[in-house]
């Protein structure tokens, strides 16, 4: 999801800028509302993620930031 995400806001102009990152931020943190904090659940998205970005056998510094910023807003001690 996160790669969608990020490759729509950088692929529609070729620039991924950091209202771009912020609002895709936003959008991921919704997948997991706040309400329901369960640090389980918060690190088995978080790995989910860098699964999914690790697919093609790269991983940008962008999908690096995205993931440690959700970690930091979700309060869970991770770090790609």
């Amino acid at each position: 999801m996160i790669s969608l995400y990020v490759s729509f806001a950088h692929l529609s102009d070729d620039v991924l800028t950091e209202e771009e990152m912020n609002s895709v931020l936003k959008k991921i943190i919704e997948w997991v509302p706040e309400e329901n904090q369960d640090n389980k659940k918060f690190l088995t998205v978080l790995n989910n993620l860098v699964e999914i970005t690790m697919s093609n056998k790269k991983f940008k510094d962008t999908e690096r930031q995205m993931i440690n910023i959700c970690a930091e807003k979700w309060d869970v001690d991770f770090k790609v």
